[in-house]
């Protein structure tokens, strides 16, 4: 379905531009004065002869601007990025705002390749320059990438520090939000933390991005009472959808609850999890929370 889907779409393109055509050379022969017969056919049903070119070519301009996001949620990030990166370019064919999702698509399914520099330079400053919603979604995947590099510096230059006065983007505002008490978890601000995660909660409170960064809180000032359980079904709970979109989180999660596992005494099922999160899927940050819980369970890893 991933690689008939964008085919299908293009047919639709194809067949509603050859339709629309058709109608206007109709239209064009009811008015000439050797078309009186085809003008006597023509006229009377040219409103009901238009609604199909018509339906056809609204259904196809719709749909391609979602097939890429169709692909993303398959996980299908190739066919994504080879959907969407010819269609990053302005043109007197596209609006502005369709140009904007396709970037958006585009730099995502570079996220979810891995290739984190290609995503950054496509998204770079288009927190500023992108219509609507799409501004606040680039800042979202900015502050993503520049966690996943843990380049804290630029990271709090995409922080948002005012929330309400920013389009919430089909939930990527909570997502920015909660990268940006992610950051601060990290840097050891706990008013920060505070601050930004009532800020995600209040906007939209079971996202799965604010959820997230509230067990990486939990697990960080180890929390008397936050039970083992309930720690490791928050992780369990929002595992796919995080590891949908940034599949190199994967090994971080799994060393975290490895983490979890071990600090409450379950030292042989923390070194299982911690030898499973050695074999999966990892970028620089995930590198990094795996020799942190590696060394706090004193074992040594391998380097990937």
């Amino acid at each position: 379905m991933e690689r008939l889907y964008p085919k299908i779409v293009t047919l639709m393109g194809g067949i509603s531009l050859g339709l629309t055509l058709t109608y206007l050379v109709g239209v064009v022969l009811a008015f000439l004065p050797a078309g009186e017969q085809w003008a006597e056919f023509f006229v009377p049903l040219a409103l009901y002869l238009l609604i199909p070119p018509y339906t056809l070519l609204v259904s196809y301009l719709v749909a391609r601007n979602h097939v890429g996001r169709f692909l993303l949620h398959r996980q299908a990030f190739d066919q994504a990025y080879e959907y969407a990166h010819p269609r990053v370019k302005s043109s007197p064919l596209r609006s502005r705002r369709e140009v904007a999702n396709h970037r958006l698509v585009c730099a995502r399914a570079l996220v979810g390749l891995g290739r984190y520099e290609e995503a950054r330079k496509l998204l770079e400053g288009q927190h500023r320059r992108l219509p609507g919603p799409y501004a606040t979604e680039a800042r979202r995947w900015l502050l993503e990438l520049a966690l996943r590099r843990d380049d804290r510096k630029e990271a709090e230059g995409l922080v948002v520090a005012e929330p309400n006065q920013k389009s919430s983007a089909r939930g990527e505002l909570v997502a920015a939000l909660a990268c940006g008490a992610e950051l601060a978890i990290r840097q050891g601000e706990q008013k920060a933390f505070r601050e930004r995660m009532a800020d995600a909660l209040w906007h939209k409170s079971d996202h799965y991005r604010a959820t997230l960064c509230r067990a990486l809180a939990m697990i960080e000032y180890e929390e008397e009472n936050a039970q083992t359980e309930e720690l490791l079904q928050i992780l369990d709970g929002v595992e796919a959808r995080v590891v949908a979109e940034i599949p190199n989180r994967q090994a971080e999660l799994t060393a975290l609850r490895a983490l979890v596992r071990y600090r409450r005494g379950d030292a042989a099922q923390a070194q299982r999890l911690l030898e499973m999160a050695q074999d999966q899927q990892s970028d620089q940050w995930s590198e990094q929370v795996l020799d942190e819980v590696a060394s706090q369970l004193k074992v040594q890893t391998s380097t990937a």
